[in-house]
């Protein structure tokens, strides 16, 4: 009697499949990330470990703060949640004439202005040390700066406004607090293969409730900060978010962590180094040219667009294609055993 072959696994549609991974945004700031990670195939998983709340003074000193700025000052926001105690303080009040806001990133940017809040100053670095490159020098005068942000945050970006003239006034909007992780969320952490670190808040708040040695395998931060605060804490980082691939793929809507998820899956699952470098490396030259970094061909070259992204995406599908398996004549059917 021939040996019967035993059904072949499910396939999980994706580069993500088969990936379970932990997602530690507060549960109603989580769903864009969720969304994207299950649309390439991944089980997404959300552990809230941090919550947000509002300054102790219960936002007073933001309001007082906005209401005093005239023109030729700035208001400085450096999370999307930065955004949205800015719009609250401000209600129906809008800031005085020619008071202009710089947010740190695409994401800040787009919170602040589907909350009615006109953003002026978008750093092509979405990080504190970007924006402090990209600020104005102040008027001869002299001008103010609100810098509204969380409790808890880099000197960075004061330190530098300082050294350039501003007058700053740093005002907490906002408290993010350690949320509870009930024994459902330590065990999905420990049952995960990654997790997704969106500051250096939540990694602080997971490695407080699991320890390091209770986290998944596979580690992603968003960006270069929160990396420092996971290595800091003995986290080995495995994926980071690339600035330029946010600036590219912010029109878009995509998420760039995951995009580097995404590589560092196939790089793991299939070990193709040589595409993989290549295709990293045309991901890097689309966001740097799409932000007006790399310009090959023509100097002042506008960014891209249309004929760009023409150029640009058949490149990308390319070197993925070459990155993903495809199955040989010998492995297409299945034989019985002896």
């Amino acid at each position: 009697m021939t040996a019967m072959t035993p059904p072949p696994e499910p396939v999980v549609a994706g580069p993500l499949g088969g990936l379970r991974i932990v997602v530690t945004r507060p549960r109603d700031q989580a769903a864009s990330l969720v969304d994207a990670l299950e649309a390439q195939g991944a089980e997404a998983v959300s552990v809230p470990v941090i919550e947000i709340t509002e300054p102790l003074d219960g936002g007073v000193g933001l309001r007082t703060a906005l209401r005093v700025l005239r023109d030729g000052d700035w208001v400085a926001v450096t999370s999307p949640n930065g955004a949205a105690t800015v719009a609250d303080a401000l209600g129906e009040r809008p800031l005085a004439d020619g008071v202009r806001v710089a947010v740190v990133g695409p994401g800040t940017r787009d919170r602040a202005e589907s909350l009615g809040l006109p953003v002026d100053l978008v750093p092509a670095d979405a990080i504190a040390e970007g924006l402090a490159a990209a600020f104005p020098a102040p008027p001869i005068a002299g001008g103010r700066v609100v810098l509204a942000r969380a409790e808890v945050a880099r000197e960075t970006l004061p330190i530098h406004l300082r050294m350039m003239g501003w007058n700053v006034d740093e005002v907490v909007a906002y408290r993010t607090v350690s949320a509870d992780i009930d024994d459902s969320g330590r065990l999905a952490c420990a049952a995960a293969d990654a997790v997704v670190f969106t500051s250096g808040s939540t990694v602080d708040s997971l490695v407080n409730a699991v320890g390091v040695d209770g986290l998944p395998k596979i580690v992603a931060s968003i960006g270069p900060a929160t990396s420092a605060v996971a290595t800091e804490r003995g986290i080995d980082v495995d994926v980071e978010g690339d600035d330029n691939v946010i600036a590219l793929f912010a029109q878009w809507g995509w998420e760039q962590l995951l995009l580097a998820l995404i590589a560092w899956v196939i790089i793991t699952k299939y070990r193709s180094l040589v595409p993989l470098a290549l295709l990293l490396q045309v991901l890097d030259w689309g966001g740097r040219w799409a932000v007006g970094e790399f310009k090959p061909f023509v100097v002042d070259a506008p960014p891209p667009g249309a004929v760009g992204n023409l150029i640009f995406l058949p490149l990308s599908a390319v070197a993925l294609w070459f990155a993903l398996p495809r199955k040989s004549a010998a492995t297409s059917t299945h034989e019985a055993g002896p």
